[in-house]
């Protein structure tokens, strides 16, 4: 066995996030060059994924008032 040296300690780490504050569901969807490379425009230098997560969660909201 081991000389108990080294190794993760128990209880070490992040703790998990709660239920619903996890992202964990996906949405895909396919777009033409063009969309795309519009979508990448607007975007400028910012990961597209949060970008249009961004968008559909402001559409949504608009939405439901």
């Amino acid at each position: 066995m081991g000389s108990g040296h080294g190794g993760v300690r128990p209880g070490s780490g992040r703790k998990p996030k709660p239920h619903d504050e996890r992202q964990r569901n996906r949405v895909m969807f396919t777009l033409t060059d063009a969309e795309l490379e519009a979508i990448e425009d607007v975007a400028g230098g910012e990961p597209l994924s949060p970008f249009v997560r961004e968008i559909v969660l402001r559409y949504v909201a608009r939405r439901r008032k």
